[in-house]
């Protein structure tokens, strides 16, 4: 008897109530067994959540650092901290110019769990590196 059964884990809840959520078993199993997916972030045309790419998140990091170069630095200074798995509430509350954003909040958490599912899909740390280097070929080198 084969029972198929999706789980939901909710690992983050944004200030504006939306969840970062991780599901599994995935559709497509590319090495890792969880798929992360941000409430409202991105969707199918069906309305259902659709799990993130690393464009979409290159797309909503674009919107915030556009705004002005010290925004840039902020942004880019809390994607380190994140990439280097400081506490990210630490890191979210810190923020000056993005004190209550909460696009910069979703985008600081979503990084965190991409970095997070590449570091389950890529066991020595190639995936969480090539993600990173896409971010700062994109955006600048973390500060």
């Amino acid at each position: 008897m084969t029972l198929r059964h999706t789980y939901r884990y909710d690992v983050e809840t944004l200030s504006d109530g939306s969840m970062i959520y991780l599901t599994r078993p995935t559709r497509l199993n590319k090495g890792a067994d969880v798929v992360v997916c941000c409430e409202g972030f991105t969707r199918y045309k069906n309305g259902r959540d659709r799990p993130p790419k690393h464009g979409d998140l290159d797309s909503a990091l674009a919107a915030l650092v556009a705004a002005s170069p010290a925004h840039r630095v902020e942004i880019l200074t809390a994607l380190r901290r994140i990439w280097e798995c400081s506490d990210s509430a630490a890191v979210v509350s810190a923020l000056a110019l993005y004190a209550t954003n909460v696009a910069a909040e979703r985008a600081l958490l979503l990084a965190k769990w991409l970095f997070i599912e590449q570091d389950v899909t890529y066991w020595t740390e190639s995936g969480r590196h090539m993600l990173r280097g896409g971010l700062e070929r994109r955006f600048g080198a973390f500060p």
